[in-house]
């Protein structure tokens, strides 16, 4: 019984280290379960980071393509403007000569608007006759063809005939 009780002592001690061990591997999987748990966490982040950093790269793209073409549009509109701003200019230059053309409404009442003294009808009525029609008609395709002259107008679709029997 003597030899016993120090054997029993070691496995004792040997049980108790046994049981130490066994706590101290629970405690490093329970480590291990929440470093896992953790890696996961970890790795569903980075996802919706990539996710976010595509989806800002792509907003800037847009940004960027909605930028060229609002210069490029802020470019034509300039253009324009030139362009107006010329046809401006070259307009006020425009001075015909007063004893060419005189307009203005017949002041009697009639409603019939004057060119040189001329009615400006669509058909003869009243003392308005056909002839001063046509030649009121005239007066008025010359001055067209004056300002269209004046201004470099062309066109294709539109022919002015001023010295014909009837203007067209």
């Amino acid at each position: 019984s003597i030899s016993t009780i120090p054997l029993q002592h070691a496995v004792s001690s040997y049980e108790d280290e046994i049981a130490m061990f066994r706590q101290e591997i629970e405690a490093r999987e329970a480590e291990l379960v929440h470093l896992h748990s953790l890696w996961k966490e970890q790795l569903s982040l980075s996802k919706e980071l990539e996710q976010f950093a595509d989806q800002v790269q792509q907003d800037q793209n847009s940004l960027e393509l909605e930028s060229r073409a609002f210069d490029d549009s802020a470019k034509l509109l300039s253009k324009s403007l030139a362009k107006v701003q010329t046809e401006v200019d070259q307009l006020s230059i425009v001075r015909l000569p007063l004893c060419l053309f005189d307009l203005q409404v017949d002041e009697r009442g009639l409603r019939y608007p004057l060119i040189n003294q001329l009615r400006l009808a669509f058909r003869p009525k009243g003392d308005a006759s056909e002839h001063e029609i046509r030649a009121a008609w005239s007066q008025a395709t010359q001055l067209l063809l004056t300002l269209g002259s004046l201004l470099q107008y062309r066109s294709n679709e539109w022919k002015l005939v001023p010295l014909a029997d009837c203007a067209k």
